[in-house]
Protein backbone atom coordinates (compact mmCIF):
# COMPACT_ATOMS: atom_id res chain seq x y z
CA UNK A 1 0.00 0.00 0.00
CA UNK A 2 1.73 3.37 -1.22
CA UNK A 3 1.43 6.13 1.69
CA UNK A 4 0.66 9.90 0.58
CA UNK A 5 3.73 11.74 -0.46
CA UNK A 6 5.49 13.25 2.71
CA UNK A 7 3.83 10.65 5.05
CA UNK A 8 7.61 8.94 5.00
CA UNK A 9 7.40 5.65 7.43
CA UNK A 10 5.54 5.29 10.57
CA UNK A 11 8.08 4.90 12.67
CA UNK A 12 10.07 7.71 11.07
CA UNK A 13 11.41 9.98 13.45
CA UNK A 14 9.61 13.63 12.63
CA UNK A 15 7.37 12.03 10.60
CA UNK A 16 3.78 13.43 10.00
CA UNK A 17 1.89 10.97 11.39
CA UNK A 18 3.64 11.32 14.86
CA UNK A 19 2.21 14.60 14.98
CA UNK A 20 5.09 16.48 16.68
CA UNK A 21 9.08 16.18 15.60
CA UNK A 22 11.61 14.84 17.55
CA UNK A 23 14.82 16.10 18.17
CA UNK A 24 16.80 14.37 15.07
CA UNK A 25 20.65 13.46 14.93
CA UNK A 26 21.67 15.28 11.55
CA UNK A 27 24.91 12.82 11.18
CA UNK A 28 23.09 9.64 10.72
CA UNK A 29 20.57 11.37 8.24
CA UNK A 30 23.43 12.88 6.11
CA UNK A 31 25.22 9.64 6.00
CA UNK A 32 21.74 7.80 4.75
CA UNK A 33 21.53 10.49 1.99
CA UNK A 34 25.03 10.14 1.11
CA UNK A 35 23.68 6.27 0.33
CA UNK A 36 21.09 7.47 -1.07
CA UNK A 37 23.03 9.47 -3.44
CA UNK A 38 25.45 6.58 -4.12
CA UNK A 39 22.26 4.69 -4.92
CA UNK A 40 21.17 6.63 -7.29
CA UNK A 41 24.39 7.28 -9.02
CA UNK A 42 24.69 3.60 -9.78
CA UNK A 43 20.70 3.20 -11.11
CA UNK A 44 21.35 6.50 -13.82
CA UNK A 45 24.91 4.23 -14.28
CA UNK A 46 22.65 1.29 -15.14
CA UNK A 47 19.86 2.41 -16.74
CA UNK A 48 22.26 4.17 -19.61
CA UNK A 49 23.86 1.14 -20.30
CA UNK A 50 20.46 -0.59 -21.17
CA UNK A 51 19.28 2.66 -23.14
CA UNK A 52 22.62 3.00 -25.02
CA UNK A 53 22.19 -0.79 -25.88
CA UNK A 54 18.81 0.19 -28.05
CA UNK A 55 19.70 3.59 -28.84
CA UNK A 56 19.49 3.66 -32.55
CA UNK A 57 18.20 -0.03 -33.14
CA UNK A 58 14.84 -0.92 -34.24
CA UNK A 59 13.87 -0.72 -30.81
CA UNK A 60 14.75 2.67 -29.89
CA UNK A 61 11.83 3.96 -27.99
CA UNK A 62 12.87 1.70 -25.11
CA UNK A 63 16.40 3.91 -25.31
CA UNK A 64 14.10 7.09 -25.25
CA UNK A 65 12.06 5.66 -22.06
CA UNK A 66 15.21 5.13 -20.55
CA UNK A 67 16.86 8.49 -21.37
CA UNK A 68 13.96 9.73 -19.82
CA UNK A 69 14.46 7.69 -16.60
CA UNK A 70 17.87 9.09 -16.65
CA UNK A 71 17.08 12.59 -16.72
CA UNK A 72 14.68 11.89 -13.86
CA UNK A 73 17.37 10.25 -12.03
CA UNK A 74 19.36 13.57 -12.49
CA UNK A 75 16.89 15.81 -11.47
CA UNK A 76 16.10 13.39 -8.43
CA UNK A 77 20.07 13.34 -7.68
CA UNK A 78 20.58 17.01 -7.52
CA UNK A 79 16.92 17.53 -5.34
CA UNK A 80 19.14 14.96 -2.70
CA UNK A 81 21.95 17.31 -3.03
CA UNK A 82 20.22 19.94 -2.59
CA UNK A 83 18.25 18.33 1.15
CA UNK A 84 21.87 17.10 2.16
CA UNK A 85 23.14 20.71 1.86
CA UNK A 86 20.51 22.39 3.31
CA UNK A 87 20.71 19.30 6.27
CA UNK A 88 24.42 20.43 6.51
CA UNK A 89 23.75 24.13 6.98
CA UNK A 90 21.15 22.78 10.06
CA UNK A 91 24.45 20.93 11.16
CA UNK A 92 26.82 23.28 11.43
CA UNK A 93 24.31 26.62 12.66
Amino acid sequence: MRRPIGAGPANCRGSRRSGSLAAVSNGSDLAELSTLRTQIDELTTRVLAVADHYEGTKDSAVAGDLFGVERALVTARRALDRATDSLARLDRG
